[in-house]
């Protein structure tokens, strides 16, 4: 049976049509639209029909007529902006897809957070569950305000980190939070759409200073717009309002020594976790989800700014100054199972590029030789080595390099009771 539709004026139902309906495509009787009510796809001929059922019969409209409207543009791209309409104006006449979507879990005024404040003091301790909630807090209610921090959260197993990233799925809501699993896709200046929630949760992460990873993490991170390829667009400047909460079973060692992003913390395991987390998803389900909810939506957070830095902890600075001698311990560790005396820079470059390697010589155990300085020549050069490596050779610090003064260009290194010449005392380059 054909739903009974109020009678109105022509010009009426077009308008109507107009308020509701966005074209998408094509021309004339090519023409297609978009229905936001119903999620539908629609041709110019559903139009007419939708626009006949509401008017007198005698003032029937044709597709000709309504293909000449003006009608508003819906653009092939989809944006995430929270709180907004699902379809909402980019520019004036045209509009774009909300990729968000309200959260199903509503605050509840007569819930009981403590059980969720309660497991926060016994995991990191009161003044810190302070700062976190008020972080989380920032999220709910000024999602598209990018204050360019993130929570670094570690432990063992039994910690709760993976509870930690289910409430705020439930809480934040699915379109809100993207989880994901495997941290290579940080690195991808493509992957914008990772970016595009209010909060993106890696899981199991391990990413050292000297990854490239590293750099884009950081570079994502500090702002709220980035230049890139977004899959079926065109190269543009696309908005990523995520902050990052990463989580992990190990302390991190990709801070720099004045890292100005991350707050860093050891989570405590439960002395029961079996029995704790099970009590602690049983109120969840009944009305923590909720209460939760109304705690971030509530909790005063005008002390806070955009600028503000995270609060510091005493695992952040271990942190900061295990990465900024992580290089020094894996060099120390090449140099220590390599298998000659001598070292060209291109034997590091996966760990240590040479400028880094000339101001921390003495705490892996290296010195420069230069045998330019040694002869007194121009240009020397060593059957084995380039004129450029001549010049900056990387040499344990109790060896000798001295010059064979019975061969042309035969150079020798002496170290303990051995003495060979410079080529086969040449450490091995990385097998790439």
């Amino acid at each position: 049976m054909t739903a009974q539709h109020t009678v109105v004026p022509k010009h009426v139902a077009i308008d109507r049509a107009m308020e509701r309906f966005l074209v998408v495509s094509g021309s004339g009787q090519g023409m297609r639209f978009y229905d936001p009510s119903t999620q539908h796809q629609l041709t110019i001929h559903n139009i007419v029909n939708w626009v006949n059922e509401r008017i007198n019969t005698d003032e029937s409209a044709g597709w000709q007529e309504l293909s000449h409207k003006r009608w508003r543009a819906l653009l092939p791209q989809a944006e995430y902006r929270p709180n907004e309409k699902q379809v909402f104006a980019l520019e004036p006449g045209l509009f774009v897809r909300n990729i968000w979507a309200a959260p199903e879990i509503d605050p509840d005024e007569k819930g009981d957070p403590s059980f969720f404040v309660s497991f926060l003091d016994h995991a990191i301790g009161r003044e810190d569950r302070e700062y976190v909630i008020k972080w989380l807090a920032w999220q709910y209610q000024r999602p598209l305000d990018k204050p360019h921090t993130g929570l670094y959260l570690f432990g063992a197993q039994g910690t709760g980190k993976s509870t930690i990233a289910h409430i705020l799925e439930e809480v934040f809501g699915s379109t809100a939070v993207m989880r994901i699993a495997d941290q290579s896709k940080l690195g991808s200046m493509s992957n914008v759409d990772i970016w595009s929630r209010t909060l993106l949760i890696v899981e199991e992460v391990e990413v050292s200073i000297q990854d490239k990873l590293s750099n884009t993490i950081k570079s994502f991170m500090g702002t709220s717009y980035v230049d890139a390829d977004r899959k079926h667009e065109h190269f543009g400047s696309y908005f990523i309002p995520a902050n990052l909460i990463m989580l992990s079973n190990n302390a991190p060692n990709m801070l720099e020594k004045d890292d100005r992003r991350w707050y860093v913390k050891e989570m405590a395991p439960q002395l029961d976790p079996e029995t704790y987390f099970k009590n602690f998803y049983h109120w969840l389900e009944r009305h923590g989800y909720r209460a939760v909810a109304h705690l971030l939506a509530t909790t005063d957070i005008s002390d806070m700014g955009l600028s503000d830095r995270p609060r510091w902890t005493q695992e952040k600075a271990s942190a900061c100054d295990m990465a900024t001698k992580q290089d020094v311990l894996d060099v120390q560790k090449m140099v220590e199972e390599a298998d000659g005396t001598i070292f060209t820079a291109d034997f590091f470059e996966r760990t240590c590029n040479g400028n880094r390697l000339m101001h921390i010589l003495d705490e892996v155990g290296l010195k420069v030789v230069n045998l330019n300085l040694i002869s007194g020549r121009h240009r020397s050069k060593a059957h084995g080595f380039s004129e450029a490596e001549c010049k900056r050779l990387f040499v344990v610090k109790d060896a000798e390099v001295f010059q064979d003064s019975n061969a042309q260009n035969a150079w020798k290194i002496n170290h303990g009771d051995d003495t060979l010449n410079l080529k086969d005392a040449r450490a091995k380059r990385f097998n790439v």
